[in-house]
Formats: structure tokens, C-alpha cells, sequence
């Protein structure tokens, strides 16, 4: 199960895999059952509930026939941030689950949500439709800093506590499942041409498939759900204080998150930042001109 975090490639891997020979294609690419049917809460829906979800959302009859040789999955990537309250209980409801967390840098991810909103012109409560950005013109830097998934360190609606950093939900689902059933790969390394391959095939083997395929066209990464070459592709008009701001707010749980991957063996803490150091440097060093107007990219 791919379950997020949205805006860091879940869509391309999705695309990706359902190219795979070995691979069943969901029935539905995000069903969202434990989050729009169940609630997150999985005791909210019934065990016939449960059970359907399973067999046709998952595909298991064909996975049957094919004598488990096959691996079905799907995509529902609210699921991630949910990670407090839903990995104790997809675990119990499916011992045998592995999912797989896709980490992008946080500033360029809650930007790319935002310019999602915008692109899909979603009616946000107390903004409109197009949410923050069309509401003020555009503004990446007050709508980061004001309606954004980096402003609060978690929110609480009618199903719970979801958490806006990576760290919080990213240590329940890692402290939940064993180290054989969960995945956690950095968009930057999935996106990036010279580390696509490698990673590509790390994510097949964890789902003991044939890290060799697909071959050909159908092996290539292809850019989904994208809009950062369509919508301001030259870069966002901001201040270098205010950038630096939202850096200074996530650079704390950005460091968080690099010691949970090396604690659980996903790579170096010291690598893992450094990526995102490098997407915050290269804003400020060489995006900014000398009365500190800058045009910042997105990783």
C-alpha cells in the first residue's frame, strides 16, 4: 500500500507499477476506504465492510488464482498523516500489509498541495475556490505561512489528530510495523535520473518483485499529477526573510525525520538532509538578487 505522503511521486510510482508483469492493478488507484468510509477509525466500519474492501479492493480472487505469485496493492496516501491513530489499526486488520511512505521536501510539498487547490479550483472553507493562492494573488510565501501543511504541528478534526510535520506520523507507522513491511524512500532520490534506477528497484525488492522489470518504455518513471512546469515554472516570487522563515520552521522535524530513517536503516540522517539542504540553499545563495527578491524553486 502506497499511503503518501501526498505530492512526493506516490502517482508516478503508482503508473509505475502498474506496469509491472507481476503486478495486479488495483480496482481503484485511491480508494481512501480507512479514511472516507471508516473514518480512520477501522472499528467504525463493519468486519463485512472490511472484508469486501479487501477482496475487491485488493483484488484477492485474482490473486488466488495466480497462487500468490502476484502482488495487488493500492494507493490512498491520506492514510499517511493519519499514522498516530491508523497504523496500530491497519496492522491488526491486515498483519501481512506492507506500505510504503514517499518523503519530498516539505517546503516544495506543501506548496505543490497548495498549487494543487489551485490547479483543481477546491473550494476551501474560509478562502474560496482555489483555495489560499488565488484568494491572494499568488502568494506562496503567506499562504505557506498561513494555510499550509508546515504551519501548525498538527490539526484536529471530526476523525482525530492528523499531523502537518513528517516526524510525528512517520514514527507511529515506523514503530508499528516490522522493518520488513515498511518502505520509506526521499522523492528527490525516486525524481532524481542518476539514483531513479536504484531506487526504483530497492521499492520492487521490498515488494518481492522482479526488480528487473518492466523494461523499455513501460520502465520509465513518467511525471504524474505534476504542475510545477505549467504553474509559475520560472519560480515563486518571495522575500528571502520570509523564505527563510518557513525554513526555520521546518528544518527542526526535517532533522527529526533524517534520524528515524537512519535509526531504521533507510539510509544516512546526514544524505537524507542534506537533499533538502541543498533545495533551501540553492533559494537563498542563488535565487535571490541583491534586495533580496527571490524567485524560489521547487524541489
Amino acid at each position: 500500500m502506497i499511503i503518501g505522503f501526498q505530492k512526493s511521486a506516490t502517482t508516478s510510482l503508482h503508473y509505475h507499477l502498474v506496469r509491472h508483469p507481476e503486478i495486479i492493478r488495483p480496482w481503484e488507484k485511491e480508494p481512501e476506504f480507512f479514511s472516507n468510509t471508516c473514518g480512520y477509525d477501522t472499528s467504525a466500519c463493519s468486519e463485512e465492510e472490511v472484508r469486501d474492501y479487501i477482496q475487491r479492493m485488493l483484488r484477492v480472487h485474482r490473486y488466488a488464482a495466480y497462487d500468490g505469485e502476484m502482488a495487488s496493492y493500492e494507493a490512498s496516501t491520506h492514510y499517511s498523516r493519519a499514522g498516530m491513530t491508523l497504523a496500530p489499526q491497519l496492522l491488526k486488520e491486515m498483519p501481512w500489509l506492507k506500505v510504503i511512505l514517499l518523503l519530498r521536501e516539505p517546503i516544495s510539498r506543501a506548496a505543490s498541495m497548495l498549487v494543487h487547490i489551485l490547479d483543481k479550483n477546491q473550494n476551501i472553507k474560509g478562502q474560496g475556490p482555489g483555495g489560499c493562492l488565488k484568494k491572494y494573488n499568488m502568494d506562496l510565501g503567506h499562504c505557506l505561512l498561513t494555510a499550509s501543511q508546515i504551519t501548525q504541528k498538527s490539526v484536529r478534526n471530526n476523525h482525530g489528530l492528523f499531523a502537518n510535520n513528517y516526524s510525528t506520523p512517520l514514527q507511529a507507522w515506523l514503530e508499528t510495523f516490522p522493518r520488513d513491511q515498511i518502505y520509506v524512500g526521499q522523492y528527490e532520490v525516486l525524481v532524481n535520473e542518476a539514483t531513479q534506477d536504484m531506487e526504483l528497484s530497492k521499492i520492487k525488492k521490498f515488494l518481492e518483485i522482479d526488480p528487473s522489470l518492466p523494461t523499455g518504455e513501460d520502465a520509465e518513471l513518467m511525471s504524474r499529477n505534476s504542475r510545477k512546469d505549467s504553474i509559475n515554472p520560472d519560480g515563486w516570487q518571495m522575500q528571502r526573510q520570509t523564505y527563510q522563515k518557513i525554513v526555520d520552521i521546518v528544518e527542526g522535524d526535517s532533522q527529526s525525520v533524517a534520524q528515524l530513517v537512519e535509526k531504521y536503516g533507510f539510509g544516512s540522517a546526514k544524505e537524507w538532509l542534506g537533499r533538502w539542504k541543498s533545495v533551501w540553499e540553492n533559494n537563498l545563495e542563488n535565487n535571490c538578487d541583491e534586495r533580496d527578491n527571490c524567485m524560489i524553486q521547487l524541489s
